[in-house]
């Protein structure tokens, strides 16, 4: 798309500079360029509605894949404190095996267009390819440590989280109400739910304040290099004499492959906790009777 569009900007000025004013390669680049944002909308439908299939069959299946299992297991079973756990934490994330196999091929997309990118910015410019294939790496070490320092936090904190759950659980139910009301239990379960998602999400905020602060600080970096990169393309520009059109795309590769980098990490480490949080699910079905 960047290449087409300068092309685009390309023919404009040869039209500027031409007596005759024929717009003729003016109105070639621009149909190529419609052909390929037509190209673009039938994918992008394509792919959202097939999507869209998937998941909505598939979300159910999975489901009752999942309390299938549950009833076969028997209660013997189930009343084991470490299945529950994860138990517990199966239900959290078990529907997000679709998303899981979805992400996977938009990983490849992303690194596809991450390498594509790269070799031409690294044909103009290999230094400024360096640049910013270093400087999205600390991003993505940042990125994962904290994922795994959440994950972690929320493995460890099982047990309670799902007690506090059960107290919530009852609390809404219709037909615990009454016992709840008899027994005079409201303000102890209500006081138990309360305290633990107070406590955690102070921890849980803690951990993501660091998380946004270091990922902030990392982000500017990543854009003062950017904008270095720019300076060394205009300079290119100005003493090499390329062509406004190239310096253009030129502009526009440097900011698709930071982009495409970053997004590549992103799925990557996304993947990364995905597979993590999904094992619990894997180790449900694995499960055998007791």
């Amino acid at each position: 798309q960047a290449y087409l569009f300068a092309k685009i900007l390309d023919a404009a000025v040869i039209v500027y500079n031409d007596p005759t004013r024929s717009f003729i390669p003016v109105y070639t680049a621009l149909i190529f360029y419609g052909l390929y944002l037509l190209a673009q909308t039938v994918l992008s439908v394509t792919r959202t509605m097939l999507n869209q299939h998937i998941r909505q069959y598939s979300r159910f299946r999975i489901n009752r894949l999942f309390y299938s299992h549950l009833h076969k297991l028997g209660t013997q079973t189930l009343e084991q404190p470490s299945v529950n756990n994860k138990i517990h934490r199966a239900d959290e994330y078990i529907g997000n095996v679709v998303n899981y196999t979805y992400d996977s091929f938009e990983i490849l997309t992303r690194l596809i267009q991450a390498i594509s990118a790269g070799v031409i910015v690294f044909l103009f410019n290999p230094y400024i390819g360096l640049l910013l294939l270093f400087i999205s790496l600390p991003y993505f070490i940042n990125d994962k440590f904290f994922r795994r320092k959440i994950y972690e936090f929320g493995f460890i904190q099982t047990e309670p989280s799902r007690m506090a759950s059960r107290s919530f659980g009852d609390l809404r139910s219709v037909r615990t109400m009454f016992e709840i009301a008899v027994s005079n239990a409201f303000p102890y379960l209500d006081n138990k739910y309360h305290e633990f998602q107070e406590w955690y999400a102070k921890k849980y905020l803690k951990i993501l304040r660091k998380w946004a602060a270091l990922s902030n600080t990392l982000g500017t970096a990543e854009d003062i290099v950017q904008m270095f990169c720019y300076i060394l393309l205009i300079k290119q520009f100005v003493f090499e004499r390329v062509s406004f059109g190239t310096l253009t795309y030129r502009f526009r590769y440097i900011e698709i492959f930071k982009n495409s980098t970053s997004g590549f990490f992103q799925y990557l480490n996304d993947q990364y906790e995905s597979s993590i949080r999904l094992r619990e699910g894997y180790e449900i079905f694995s499960t055998k009777p007791y």
